[in-house]
């Protein structure tokens, strides 16, 4: 299994995406879920989950989720997915939505483009319109229905992979991603919703630990910061389990726009 981020409700409940691939010799309880999304929830701020995990009604032949689900203005629930539909095609991205806390689902939309669409991230911008973007080219498209239809992806220019958008407090869209090219985590930030970007360079963004894998998401702090958790390496090799390691950090966007500060941990002084 792997738990890709969770989301608080306004209940309290903790609603969390996953997904599962099986390896060699692996038996599921529920096969029919092995290659497809599911959620569980916590009514105890995380100490216990549902056994039973919801599923999603995919029309995906199999799908993952990059999370996390997100709240919409509306009280409203979404989640992004992304996997296979048309046979032989690139792999397309997903939005479903639930009007109850996660406990049912629909699908709201399927997004297609002439190249491979993974591990997307939806906000929610402050004039209600979402904005999506995906791995590997950057690619960013907008809906003003809630997710029923969206703009043809457009590709900005830069590669990345696990993709976290975030809202701020004035309205500024941040991405947190991975950066090809051995360049760690990174950030960009957009002050018209993701039609232009703020970067250092054309191929990358601010560094925010060049020196790790990078996968990872933030959260928005209420003093306007951000925390991210990430990790240290992406390998899949004994050798590269044994010499990982989880990171946190906080940041954040200059006022100015000129970039982004790396903030000592909250109690540091």
């Amino acid at each position: 299994m792997c738990i890709r981020d969770s989301v608080e409700l306004d209940d309290g409940t903790i609603l969390a995406s996953f997904f599962t691939t099986p390896g060699q010799g692996d038996v599921f309880a529920e096969p029919d879920i092995a290659r497809h999304v599911g959620l569980i929830r916590s009514t105890d701020g995380g100490r216990s989950w549902e056994q039973k995990p919801i599923r999603l009604p995919s029309s995906f032949a199999s799908s993952a989720t990059n999370g996390p689900p997100v709240v919409l203005a509306d009280g409203s629930v979404v989640l992004s997915v992304y996997g296979y539909v048309d046979e032989g095609q690139p792999k397309r991205l997903g939005l479903f939505r639930s009007t109850d806390d996660g406990q049912s689902w629909m699908l709201q939309s399927i997004v297609r483009a002439e190249h491979e669409l993974q591990e997307p991230s939806v906000a929610q911008l402050h004039d209600g319109r979402l904005v999506m973007i995906a791995r590997p080219e950057g690619s960013i498209m907008w809906s003003d229905d809630r997710g029923e239809t969206w703009t043809e992806p457009v590709n900005f220019g830069m590669r990345m992979y696990e993709t976290g958008l975030l809202v701020l407090g004035d309205g500024t869209l941040l991405c947190l991603h991975g950066s090809y090219g051995g360049r760690g985590f990174r950030a960009l930030f957009s002050t018209d919703g993701g039609l232009t970007w703020i970067a250092p360079a054309d191929k990358y963004g601010f560094a925010v630990d060049a020196h790790t894998y990078g996968y990872g998401k933030g959260i928005l702090l209420p003093d306007g910061s951000v925390y991210a958790v990430y990790i240290h390496t992406g390998g899949h090799r004994i050798r590269d389990a044994r010499r990982n390691a989880i990171w946190d950090i906080r940041l954040r966007v200059r006022d100015d726009h000129s970039g982004i500060d790396v903030l000592p941990p909250p109690g540091s002084g």
